[in-house]
């Protein structure tokens, strides 16, 4: 897979519009995503290539709860969403979320009667909306999941774009399928990618009918979010596949989305004799793990090199978290006692803890204007974004350091684990570069 290796820039406004009441909720979005996640990329924004010309139906795959909104939201601003009205049922919720509100057969008070009225004029307001050259985002999962496969896929997207272009015959419409990776996805400051698919084709048979033209976007759709997507067969297979994926971003230039898929697909035996003799040994309960792995020192060397690192940033993150002790301490407490499934529990520290940061800065504030001590204030906001900014890499030396002080009998078993997972890529990929030099048969 292709990986252009570049972030995107995430801008924090967008234009008003009906459905989307302006500048408020992509920056609502932005904060959150720039807090929570420590790295966001966009792989292959390429085939986004004349999506700005004319409308655009995004279609993402679910897993992580509202937060995927978030990160469709930073990464683009102009989405309008198609949300369940059951995430702006109170006063507090709608600061978070808005769209194009329709009601699915779990929501509150979802009578048949009102579930239909809802959808047919959220059906009609994607249609404007894309006739005025919008851009819309449809989960057609309906929910999200992080389990080991993706939930059915509901035939509401298929039959928004079909009624469009039976609407619309000479006009043109991007549909573009979107694969969001989490490394964690509930983890505070883990990092997410987002893959963009291959456009979808819209073209029919002139003589197909309205049913047919529907199984047919319906079959279209399924295969494009397959595509971007990562299926297991359990989850203890899927457990594997994301370590090992993990493990090929470390020290090397594999993106941990096309691991995954790679992955996904066929799990080499050796890379899951080596996680499983590293899950069964009599250390594995003592490992401190980031990501799920046990990182450990592939050279001891390299030991005091990660100490000295460690020693400069920790005291930045331990500051910095000190600093901020109510909304974290607010954010974590909710996040363990309020989710009940793992892909609520970072949408519920959001909830919590970007009110409890902003009530917090401004209690600060008001401390600082009514002492005059502005430089300890400037103080408090360099430590903060210092330690924010350093505790994805300071977790991650710090589970290195420890498991490499105590457990360096691992050191070998990481080693092969670490390099058959290179070397499984690797032949992949000269393997791939063979077969697309061998020229066509046609």
């Amino acid at each position: 897979m292709k990986n252009t290796g570049k972030t995107e820039k995430l801008e924090p406004w967008s234009t008003p519009s009906r459905d989307n009441p302006g500048r408020w909720y992509p920056f609502i979005h932005w904060l959150c995503q720039r807090v929570y996640y420590s790295r966001i990329r966009l792989l292959h924004p390429e085939r986004l290539a004349g999506a700005k010309e004319v409308p655009v139906l995004y279609l993402g795959l679910h897993r992580n709860g509202a937060m995927d909104g978030f990160i469709h939201h930073a990464l683009f601003p102009k989405q309008t969403f198609l949300i369940t009205s059951n995430l702006r049922r109170h006063r507090f919720l709608r600061l978070f979320f808005s769209g194009i509100e329709v009601l699915r057969k779990k929501d509150p008070a979802s009578s048949p009667a009102a579930r239909k009225a809802t959808n047919l004029a959220a059906l009609d307001r994607c249609q404007a909306h894309l006739a005025a050259n919008g851009q819309l985002l449809v989960f057609p999962e309906g929910t999200s999941d992080l389990g080991p496969h993706h939930l059915p896929f509901q035939s509401g997207a298929a039959r928004i774009l079909l009624r469009f272009l039976e609407e619309h015959p000479v006009r043109n419409i991007a549909v573009i399928p979107l694969g969001i990776h989490y490394e964690r996805a509930w983890a505070f400051r883990s990092r997410v990618e987002m893959l963009v698919g291959h456009q979808i084709n819209t073209d029919f048979d002139p003589e197909s009918t309205h049913r047919t033209r529907l199984g047919i976007l319906k079959r279209r759709i399924n295969e494009a979010l397959e595509d971007v997507g990562a299926n297991f067969p359990t989850p203890e297979d899927q457990q594997r596949s994301e370590a090992a994926a993990y493990a090929s971003t470390l020290g090397a230039g594999h993106t941990y989305t096309e691991a995954l898929q790679r992955f996904a697909h066929h799990l080499p035996e050796r890379i899951a004799n080596h996680w499983s003799s590293l899950r069964e040994s009599k250390e594995w309960p003592k490992l401190w793990l980031h990501q799920g792995v046990p990182l450990i020192p592939l050279k001891r060397r390299l030991l005091p090199l990660y100490a000295f690192w460690f020693a400069i940033s920790a005291p930045w993150v331990a500051l910095g978290s000190l600093l901020n002790a109510p909304p974290l301490l607010a954010a974590h407490l909710t996040g363990k006692r309020c989710a009940d499934e793992p892909n609520v529990i970072a949408l519920w520290r959001v909830l919590v803890g970007l009110p409890a940061s902003l009530l917090w800065v401004t209690f600060l504030i008001f401390v600082t204007v009514t002492t005059s001590h502005w430089v300890l204030f400037a103080g408090y906001l360099a430590v903060s974004t210092l330690g924010l900014l350093s505790y994805y890499r300071v977790k991650k030396l710090a589970v290195t350091i420890h498991n490499g002080l105590r457990f360096p009998r691992l050191r070998p078993e990481a080693l092969q684990f670490h390099r058959s997972i290179l070397n499984s890529l690797s032949n992949e990929d000269t393997t791939r570069s063979i077969l697309d030099s061998v020229p066509s048969a046609h």
